[in-house]
């Protein structure tokens, strides 16, 4: 095999082997870091491989690879030179084949989720600029390969942890709602609504009525809002009681 970063030319087409590698996708919130596994099967008396990693620049930002599972694999086996491509290239450094457990990751490759939510990338195995190839017995062949998708999702805003609590309340009394809630990033924001308008002033994490009427038996729910997006309450319901 080459170094990382050529090409391999070939008199003839490789035949199809069953060593198989896979790339294990997943969910990314935007803005954050996710590690592809690049894991293997029939992975037996392989002596060297060499691909080419891609992946979509709108969406993911190569950082770094790391978590080295086959022995002589360490981050010089790569090349990140190609925009949207990483290129390895490994040979055995005893020679005589290694042999992995299904499932093996063989390494993994940290991105950056630059893409919107909503947005993915395939990260999947190709020939440009390092062509695909696997030696099994001292014999070359191509591998198979399953890519996987990395899905950028939105932010997740913030928990509440306690509820506001539908309560019964005295016609001329007071009546108080509270919620409770755990920021995921900077500080938590709060509108109270009255069925579905929004209740003016009514901003913080207590709702208190006074002198509670008749026309204020309705339904209470209010919005918690950080910097990554809001959550909204479940709803409470006040009944007025006349004596």
């Amino acid at each position: 095999t080459n170094e990382a970063g050529s090409v391999t030319s070939a008199d003839a087409p490789l035949i199809v082997g069953d060593v198989f590698f896979t790339s294990v996708g997943g969910s990314v919130i935007s803005n954050s870091n996710f590690a592809v596994a690049i894991k293997v099967s029939k992975f037996a008396t392989v002596t060297s491989f060499q691909f080419s990693l891609g992946w979509d620049t709108n969406v993911l930002q190569y950082v770094s690879n790391e978590n080295y599972g086959v022995a002589g694999l360490a981050s010089g086996n790569f090349n990140a030179g190609s925009v949207g491509k990483l290129a390895v290239s490994w040979d055995d450094p005893d020679g005589v084949g290694k042999n992995l457990s299904d499932g093996t990751t063989v390494f993994t490759v940290t991105f950056k989720a630059v893409g919107s939510a909503g947005s993915g990338s395939v990260v999947s195995f190709g020939d440009s600029p390092t062509t695909r190839e696997v030696t099994v017995n001292l014999a070359a062949k191509v591998f198979g390969s399953d890519p996987g998708t990395v899905a950028v999702t939105l932010p997740p805003g913030p928990t509440i942890t306690v509820q506001p609590q539908s309560q019964s309340v005295t016609l001329g009394g007071n009546a108080t709602f509270n919620v409770t809630a755990v920021a995921s990033s900077g500080s938590l924001g709060y509108q109270w609504f009255k069925g579905t308008n929004a209740i003016s002033g009514a901003t913080s994490e207590t709702l208190t009525i006074s002198n509670v009427q008749g026309s204020d038996a309705a339904v209470y729910t209010v919005k918690v809002t950080d910097s990554n997006g809001f959550k909204e309450s479940n709803a409470a319901n006040l009944a007025v009681v006349v004596t």
